[in-house]
């Protein structure tokens, strides 16, 4: 899919930038809600407009800024259109008509991608919304980072025990099984060789994620000024199994980030990292290794204030910069309460989509 450039935006823009945005969906799809899978593909802006409940408090309550700050219209009434459903993939072939049939109207379109990988879409006039975008990857469309939105799960207090030493948590997995290593090495190979050319996401690194991971680590817990606290597995969610054994590892999890100043976040096999998002829910600092990562409003939020940073070059230097940091005071915009209220005002699902507007908006 290719484009000229963007199109000359045919509404004009609202003298109030508090208004709901106007979004027009071409072909508003009709899906079951009740079936989970059916609901979960759909774009949350159109699942929340779909709901017919008669009652406007249970949906105000259901779906919050979901309905107050967007409003569906016509095309001649709209700021920008949407894609209804998650993509995977740049080749979803749901995308190109719509793009184009929005270009033709003067709109561009906003397309929430689905799945770990960020689907890479071939147009000017489209904007890809994903919680991993890569910088630079998209080769034509503009890109909004979406957090990853996590069921909020803390309770009881929120103070941590900042000691002199940085006490860093990581429950997870941080290291590959005997011989999976190589398999998943093969099967990222092949993606890769797949996807080159015209590629229609961008790919996973093909050494995986779970190296980089061993590697900080290792990095932090042989740092003799850094208290590592961690819980190191070999399967992602300890391997899973029936709800007693899924609880037991979410309570495991939560503790874990409870006894801890800090939480060590790498990307997973997309690039982003959900702990990043659990840390900042239970105010814990994130100790984040960028990986070439655009974050949610980051041109707004002054993430380096918020989180210890260090990218995946520095990774073996990766105590010594925690050290460094720490000794300079964990400061106002990394207290418990502090994080915790950027996490609920802006990166839950009720705050991101309250302040997507204004970062659409930006763009058109």
């Amino acid at each position: 899919m290719s484009s000229v450039g963007r199109p000359e935006p045919r509404v004009p823009r609202p003298a109030d930038r508090s208004e709901p945005l106007r979004v027009w969906v071409s072909n508003m799809p009709e899906a079951d809600l009740f079936d989970r899978h059916q609901r979960l593909w759909l774009v949350p802006i159109v699942r929340a407009h779909l709901d017919a409940d008669d009652d406007p408090a249970v949906l105000a309550d259901r779906y919050g800024s979901l309905l107050s700050h967007y409003v569906l219209c016509g095309p001649d009434e709209a700021e920008v259109a949407l894609l209804p459903r998650l993509v995977t993939s740049g080749d979803d072939p749901s995308i190109r008509p719509t793009v184009d049939e929005a270009e033709r109207r003067g709109l561009r379109t906003l397309v929430f991608g689905g799945g770990d990988l960020e689907p890479v879409v071939r147009s000017a006039a489209a904007i890809v919304v994903h919680p991993g975008p890569t910088r630079g990857a998209q080769p034509d469309a503009d890109v909004l980072a979406q957090p990853y939105f996590v069921t909020d799960r803390w309770r009881g207090p929120m103070e941590r025990s900042d000691t002199e030493r940085p006490s860093v948590a990581f429950c997870g997995q941080g290291a590959s099984r005997p011989g999976a290593g190589v398999v998943q090495l093969v099967r990222r190979g092949a993606s890769s060789l797949r996807n080159r050319g015209r590629g229609s996401v961008v790919p996973a690194p093909v050494r995986g994620h779970i190296r980089l991971r061993a590697r900080a680590l290792a990095s932090l817990a042989r740092h003799p000024g850094v208290d590592d606290r961690f819980v190191i597995r070999d399967r992602y969610r300890a391997g899973g199994g029936g709800p007693a054994a899924r609880a037991r590892a979410e309570e495991e999890f939560d503790d874990n980030l409870r006894c801890a100043t800090y939480a060590l976040c790498v990307r997973g096999t997309g690039n982003f990292s959900a702990r990043f998002y659990e840390a900042l829910s239970f105010g814990r600092v994130p100790l984040f290794v960028n990986t070439s990562c655009v974050l949610p409003f980051e041109d707004e939020i002054i993430w380096r204030d918020h989180v210890v940073w260090a990218d995946d070059s520095e990774v073996e230097e990766l105590g010594d910069r925690l050290v460094a940091a720490h000794s300079r005071g964990v400061g106002e915009r990394r207290l418990p309460h502090a994080i915790r209220l950027l996490w609920e005002q802006r990166l839950s699902q009720d705050g991101y989509f309250s302040h997507l507007p204004g970062a659409v908006r930006r763009l058109l």
